[in-house]
């Protein structure tokens, strides 16, 4: 990680999903640091990082984030989550409140929200890969040398209509070894039950930080606005036509601009 230099502008943390990588920010990192913010790209355990044990349950994870941030004396950030990424940072600006003064969130719907996905998301974005993983047994039998096809079938799937750009596809690949990751894939899905206990405890109390969420038309779309704005109270959203599960990569020229002014205006004057 490069160091932060507290002077330099607001430390944007950024929180990528399953199954991808730090790629996913390629042209976010280059918007913020033209604007003075420092983009710090954190992988999530589990997350393409090639570790594969302890606990994967979202609390776990965001607490994790969180000493990152007090180990590198951030100050307060901004933090954006894509997929499990978002649901982690939900989690960190919901649980440490005193860390967080801005919340992007990019194609999620946290575990036991109820937001349905809409018609056209719902035509397109996979829907059997959360329940495959959920039964261990099953899902270790069925993807036993098979776990690339899996993720590249996920991918494609999620990528909506206009897919993903296959040199992102062939890393993010690369970055989930088949030999070693299905361990992590299963537990990132099996930690449901205590996830579902952890938004139970924290959404009694909802997020008061601007929260912007980012949807795409063939994913998740405007159901991650009408989910976060069961847990927040000043939510707004930007919308990708054009995008499947990851806008920021298929449609940068429809969510960049306000994703960036949102932060922009966000950050606390110097």
């Amino acid at each position: 990680m490069a160091p932060f230099d507290r002077a330099g502008g607001l430390p944007v943390l950024l929180l990528h999903g399953w199954p991808v990588t730090e790629h996913h920010w390629r042209y976010l990192e280059s918007a913020l640091r033209a604007t003075g913010m420092q983009p710090l790209s954190i992988t999530v355990r589990g997350l393409g990082d090639g570790v594969v044990t302890g606990d994967f349950a979202k609390e776990t994870l965001a607490d994790e984030v969180a000493d990152v941030v007090a180990e590198l004396n951030l100050g307060p950030v901004a933090v954006v989550g894509h997929d499990w990424g978002g649901t982690v940072a939900y989690v960190l600006a919901a649980k440490h409140r005193q860390q967080v003064i801005a919340l992007v969130e990019e194609e999620e719907i946290p575990p036991g929200v109820d937001a349905p996905i809409p018609e056209e998301g719902q035509s397109h974005y996979p829907d059997w890969h959360a329940p495959l993983l959920r039964a261990d047994g099953v899902a270790r039998r069925l993807l036993a040398g098979r776990l690339d096809d899996f993720h590249r079938e996920f991918l494609d799937a999620s990528g909506g209509p206009a897919g993903l750009d296959p040199t992102a596809v062939a890393a993010y690949l690369q970055a989930y070894p088949a030999e070693r990751q299905i361990d992590a894939d299963i537990a990132l899905y099996a930690s449901r039950p205590a996830d579902l206990a952890t938004m139970e405890r924290l959404r009694r109390t909802p997020l008061t930080i601007p929260v912007l969420t980012v949807g795409g038309r063939y994913a998740m779309g405007t159901a991650v606005n009408e989910a976060f704005r069961q847990l927040a109270t000043n939510v707004t959203h930007v919308q990708s036509e054009k995008s499947g599960h990851y806008p920021l990569e298929q449609d940068p020229d429809t969510v960049l601009r306000p994703l960036v002014d949102f932060l922009t205006t966000s950050r606390p004057s110097s």
